[in-house]
């Protein structure tokens, strides 16, 4: 009987000491965006809680990453994907892990993170099986992804369809344009996105109360550029925006009056650097 219990304890504690011993681990993160994403994973390398942030592998669109981590312990592992501004995944309840902005292999942190961190959501992947041996005969497990625009919510979605790369072949940042109105009274603004041809695209426009702020327009301005425009009585002297609201068509003007049917409207300019994704304007008199 003391034999037979010790052989039933031991096959008890079998499957946990394997589930804690190392093993390879591979990847494969397919990338069913236009634009390069990149990648980092979390995951255990020993009994402990503590993690290693292995980071970050670069996916070309339309390809997939096959790599191998090594010595990893446990039936789970941590992934985070990024591209511009664009971050995967994007739901709620996922865990929160600190991220170095270089690449390399480092102690993963839990927050508040440190000035040369920034918190990243990480989604919690069970290890599979790849049907493969690695080192020590031992069979390798195995992470299957694919990164998708349709995965993010609507308004991301429709923007990461449309998104330009940058000169890395990341997507190019996504720039927002926030508004704030400080007149004595409430406005109506517009966004207007100047093209190469000389014409202007318009955006949303909306009423801004006195005192508040909003964010007017959001997106992958050509020249890096969008005009505010607010309405006014009367043009200034320089010129501004005449706005047919009706056909949705604006016109730049150096004249200090717009046609019949157009809304008159002073402009202010927002220009925005290479690594700049969030622009304020304030309206106030000049």
């Amino acid at each position: 009987m003391k034999h037979l219990l010790v052989l039933l304890a031991a096959l008890v504690l079998l499957p946990a000491a394997r589930a804690q011993a190392p093993r390879d681990v591979l990847l494969d993160v397919c990338n069913d965006t236009g634009f390069a994403v990149a990648t980092a994973a979390a995951y255990r390398t020993s009994p402990t809680p503590d993690q290693t942030l292995r980071s970050w592998f670069l996916v070309e669109p339309g390809e997939c990453l096959q790599g191998a981590l090594n010595s990893v312990v446990g039936e789970t592992l941590d992934l985070h994907v990024m591209s511009g501004s664009f971050h995967w995944p994007a739901g709620e309840g996922d865990k929160q892990i600190c991220v170095p902005a270089g690449s390399g292999m480092q102690f993963a942190s839990a927050p508040p993170c440190s000035l040369s961190q920034e918190t990243r959501s990480f989604r919690t992947h069970p290890i599979t099986s790849s049907g493969r041996r690695g080192a020590g005969n031992r069979m390798m497990g195995q992470i299957s992804a694919r990164i998708s625009c349709h995965d993010l919510e609507s308004q991301d979605a429709r923007l990461c369809l449309q998104a330009p790369r940058d000169e890395r072949g990341l997507a190019q940042l996504t720039r927002t344009l926030e508004v704030c109105n400080s007149y004595s009274s409430d406005l109506r603004v517009a966004a207007f996105e100047p093209q190469p041809d000389g014409s202007l695209h318009t955006g949303e426009n909306a009423f801004l109360a006195q005192t508040n702020c909003l964010d007017l327009y959001r997106g992958f301005p050509s020249q890096q550029r969008v005009l505010v425009g607010f309405e006014v009585s009367r043009l200034p002297r320089n010129g501004g925006i005449c706005w047919f609201e009706d056909s949705t068509s604006a016109t730049l003007t150096t004249e200090r009056r717009c046609p019949d049917g157009a809304t008159p409207m002073e402009t202010r300019e927002a220009v925005f650097g290479s690594f700049t994704d969030r622009y304020t304007v304030y309206i106030a008199r000049n």
